[in-house]
């Protein structure tokens, strides 16, 4: 398909197509790309035939029916048959599909070998009808733009790689088997012929060498369909495309159009934009991270909003509540900002009546006052101190701490923060057993992966279990660190080796697919524990 080759390769081919000369010989070229997937025969559909005599006399071989990954015909929906033809054998002879093809009744169920193709039916047509679509359309296509940049900023917008494009391949290939089923994309590439793990080689050294059916099945996932990958435009800029909205609230621009992107800072995968209004003056700043985008945090409001509020405390006399609503704002900001620019406003202050029922502070006093919150809820917390009977804990903890802290319990241990604790760790042992039992027992045992297999996200599992103390407790039972990892999937190297046989550094990379970066680091540690299992 066009897409899978140069554009000077594609030139020559489209002339050569409309009764041209090549200025170069076009037999072999990309045969070694294509070829090692395409039908081992040639292929047609039993309905197609028989349309093809009645309209045309005799049938003919249909070029999208040889296509890799076409199981089903696009148009009758029906399995595709095997002729006696090898397709290598085309390559030096003609067959007539008229002398080939033996028309029967259309009868799929004869053709139906296999359950799982037949289950996976509606996929492999789709497969059919974007290879439909680029064969109708793909040489009108301009394919002259980066592959990889389009591919990893898509990503992008799934939150699947960093703001900087640093790509996470497990993370892709779990959701890019949850979209095709793995159970189909083990199908597919059983009917190609194919265990190329393509996934992990979206750099751009190896996109260069991917077969069509690859670029077919990743822009399906990333945007539903080919035609729509390609009229995608995703961003450079990780914020997306401007202008941006305003948040100064008495600016006729707020909430719309009316910001640029002045500066984007990028620190440990973290992505920091700065937005500043042309009208207003106002500049705002941004936080992105994969998965993640934070709120708007106003740096300067700008010139507009500065001089009305100089204007209200100065000029009209009004306090900072008055001011305050006219910004559109808190007091807490006007009176942050006065401090900046050195503005004074007098302050009244009042004292406030007493409650009805007011007693003095003593210790009997607060002490009665924490006894009734414990009579009613049958537990004391800060938090309910706070609500109940403010200053009770200050006063207590400055007279009588040693007896608030009898009465006194911590957050965590409330009745449903253990409940909540104990139907977390459930979640969770469920995860691991599942990994230990149906998952990829050779994958190291982290928060993230514990996090997914969970449905749980790995910032809020890790901010969890700091409040869930048989959550953390078991977690830092099972999570493995990297050597620990390393000695369990070394030793079972070790163990599945026959007799006395020794295990070798060649053994442990051909078996771990180590990346370079943790050999180099852990190169002393994996040395010392083959000695140490070779003994």
């Amino acid at each position: 398909m066009a897409m899978a080759y140069s554009p000077v390769f594609r030139a020559e081919l489209e002339c050569v197509m409309n009764g041209g000369v090549s200025a170069f010989p076009l037999d072999r070229i990309g045969e070694t790309k294509s070829l090692p997937s395409w039908p081992k025969r040639l292929r047609y559909c039993p309905d197609c035939a028989n349309e093809d005599t009645a309209i045309h006399g005799e049938t003919y071989w249909h070029r999208l029916h040889q296509l890799p990954g076409m199981i089903y015909c696009t148009k009758h929906s029906m399995r595709l048959a095997d002729s006696r033809v090898a397709v290598h054998e085309t390559t030096t002879n003609f067959y007539a599909a008229s002398d080939v093809i033996i028309l029967e009744d259309s009868d799929d169920d004869n053709i139906n070998a296999h359950d799982d193709l037949t289950y996976h039916k509606a996929k492999f047509l789709k497969i059919g009808k974007e290879s439909e679509w680029l064969l109708n359309e793909g040489m009108s296509v301009d394919w002259n733009f980066d592959f990889q940049t389009k591919y990893k900023r898509l990503l992008r917008e799934k939150d699947i790689v960093t703001i900087q494009g640093v790509a996470d391949y497990d993370l892709i290939t779990d959701r890019f088997n949850d979209y095709w089923g793995e159970d189909f994309l083990k199908t597919l590439y059983s009917a190609m012929d194919d265990t190329r793990d393509w996934i992990r080689q979206l750099y751009a050294a190896r996109i260069v060498t991917f077969k069509p059916i690859y670029h077919i099945l990743l822009m399906c996932f990333l945007k539903g369909s080919v035609k729509a990958f390609l009229e995608s435009d995703p961003s450079e800029n990780p914020f997306g495309k401007g202008p941006w909205p305003c948040e100064n609230p008495i600016c006729g621009h707020c909430g719309t159009d009316g910001c640029k992107n002045t500066e984007i800072r990028y620190l440990n995968g973290v992505a920091t934009g700065f937005f500043q209004c042309d009208r207003c003056g106002m500049l705002y700043k941004q936080v992105k991270r994969k998965g993640k985008t934070g709120n708007r945090l106003i740096v300067n409001y700008g010139h507009v909003w500065t001089g009305e509020m100089s204007r209200c405390l100065i000029d009209k006399k009004m306090n900072v509540a008055e001011t305050a609503g006219i910004l559109k704002c808190t007091p807490h900001v006007v009176e942050s900002h006065m401090k900046k620019l050195g503005l004074r406003v007098e302050k009244k202050y009042f004292r406030s009546p007493q409650p009805i029922g007011w007693k003095s502070e003593t210790a009997e006093f607060h002490k009665e006052r924490v006894l009734k919150i414990y009579e009613q809820y049958q537990e004391v917390t800060f938090s309910m101190l706070r609500k109940h009977a403010p200053g009770t804990y200050a006063y207590l903890s400055k007279h009588d701490p040693a007896w608030l802290r009898e009465h006194l319990i911590h957050e965590s241990r409330r009745a449903d923060s253990r409940e909540a604790d104990r139907q977390l760790l459930k979640q969770i042992q469920a995860a691991v057993e599942w990994i230990q039992n149906e998952g990829n027992k050779e994958r190291q045992l982290t928060f993230g992966y514990i996090a997914r297999v969970a449905g749980e996200k790995e910032q809020e599992l890790k901010y969890s279990k700091l409040k869930r103390p048989l959550t953390k407790t078991y977690l830092d039972a099972v999570v493995e660190s990297r050597e620990e990892w390393l000695r369990r999937r070394i030793t079972a190297i070790r163990r599945n080796k026959d007799g006395c046989e020794p295990v070798s550094i060649a053994d442990i990379k051909r078996e771990m697919s180590l990346k370079p970066n943790t050999y180099r680091r852990y190169h002393d540690f994996i040395k010392r524990l083959i000695d140490e299992l070779n003994k």
